[in-house]
């Protein structure tokens, strides 16, 4: 099952597949809620990310955790998914100081604001 997730990812490292087409794309769900259009096939490049990782993966996953926080910003419903933390995770992978902004708010991406009284 992978194996075409990972297939998918070598045609986006070859630009054979555009970046955009993983990248947030607001829309309604089959219950007309808004949702990421993207979301599902977003997780699976990460799943082959996860397993087939290179270092030049880096300016990818920075793009794709924008993607995810976009995502867990605008969602109808409070929780982090899947995708979030796995991306977090490989990124941090890179051990780069100048990605702490980005996981911050990757962390406050989807916290109800109703109690952030700071």
């Amino acid at each position: 099952m992978i194996e075409r997730y990972v297939e998918v990812l070598v045609q986006l490292r070859k630009n054979k597949i555009e970046l955009k087409d993983f990248l947030y794309a607001e829309g309604p769900d089959e219950i007309e809620l808004s949702c990421d259009l993207n979301a599902k096939k977003r997780f699976q490049l990460l799943k082959a990310i996860q397993y087939y990782r290179l270092a030049t993966d880096e300016t990818l996953l920075v793009e794709l955790l924008k993607a995810e926080i976009e995502r867990h910003r605008k969602a109808p419903f409070q929780g982090l998914h899947p995708g979030l933390s796995l991306n977090a995770y490989l990124l941090s992978l890179y051990q780069k100081p100048e990605y702490t902004e980005l996981f911050l708010k990757a962390k406050q991406a989807n916290f109800d604001k109703r109690h952030m009284s700071i």
